[in-house]
């Protein structure tokens, strides 16, 4: 829930809302943890029209003690 409070911190900032998302990222370095994500996702996102998402596992991230990493891309239209 953490990553996507951020995220929506950084799009209000922006003078966007969650619901201009149109892409996600995710990088797992356990892939297991996918349907926890998309639980906690699903409360933060518009689900009758999802943005694009992409998961992969990957080895490692940039720290040891990191699990997940989310990338996200946002339209906002002024």
């Amino acid at each position: 829930e953490y990553i996507f409070s951020t995220i929506k911190k950084k799009l209000e900032k922006a003078g966007g809302s969650m619901k201009d998302i149109i892409k996600l990222n995710n990088y797992f370095t356990d892939i297991s943890n996918l349907p926890a994500f998309r639980t906690i996702r699903n409360k933060c996102i518009d689900t009758r029209q999802p943005p694009a998402q992409t998961s992969v596992e990957v080895k490692q991230l940039f720290r040891a003690d990191v699990m997940l990493e989310v990338e996200f891309t946002a339209v906002i239209k002024y």
